[in-house]
């Protein structure tokens, strides 16, 4: 099992507001923390106004459901969390 991502509650409601905000779809994904997701799945970059006040989002991206968001290692496609919306 994946260990949790160390975000504080500020910073998971930082995450979710930018993400409200942006135009990235919002995708049917079954997926959860440490599940490799297939190579064609479409994430989106976080906002850079959220990499500077969240510094780890840098090296992530993130995929929009209608429940959650979760965040992705873009470059294999492992889930690293996720975010209740």
């Amino acid at each position: 099992m994946a260990a949790p991502l160390a975000l504080t509650d500020a910073q998971k409601h930082r995450i979710i507001e930018s993400v409200a905000k942006s135009n990235a779809p919002v995708t049917r994904v079954d997926a959860k923390p440490a599940d490799v997701l297939p190579a064609t799945t479409q994430a989106s970059e976080f906002a850079a106004d959220v990499k500077s006040d969240v510094p780890m989002t840098s090296d992530f991206q993130f995929i929009r459901t209608k429940e959650k968001i979760l965040l992705v290692r873009a470059p294999n496609m492992i889930v690293i969390g996720e975010i209740a919306n």
